[in-house]
Parts: C-alpha cells; structure tokens; sequence
C-alpha cells in the first residue's frame, strides 16, 4: 500500500520521531474514517479494530 511508504519515506527524512507521528496519524485517519466512511462493509468490522487500522502503521 501507498501509506507504508509514504511512512517509511516520512521516517527516513524526518528521522524515528517523525516517521513514528507519520505513522500514527495516517494510522488514526484511516481508524476514524472505517467508522465515518467505510470502503467496504467488511472495512467496517476490520478497520474499528485499533490493532488493524493503527499499529501496522506505528
């Protein structure tokens, strides 16, 4: 997916405490858009779940 590298990308320019705020709001955005605006109805029963949507991108 584009998020990890855009993640990946953050982290290697902004160093580890960058890349981790990065990470953890495309985490949180993706997290409260399953509930306001989901892709899919499976997203919806995914992406609530805060270990889905948020810690591969932390």
């Amino acid at each position: 997916m584009i998020i990890q590298v855009t993640v990946v990308i953050a982290a290697i320019l902004l160093g580890p405490k960058g890349g981790t705020w990065v990470g953890l709001t495309w985490g949180l955005i993706n997290w409260v858009r399953a509930f306001v605006w989901p892709t899919s109805p499976l997203a919806l029963y995914v992406f609530v779940n805060p270990l889905v949507s948020v810690l591969p991108r932390y």
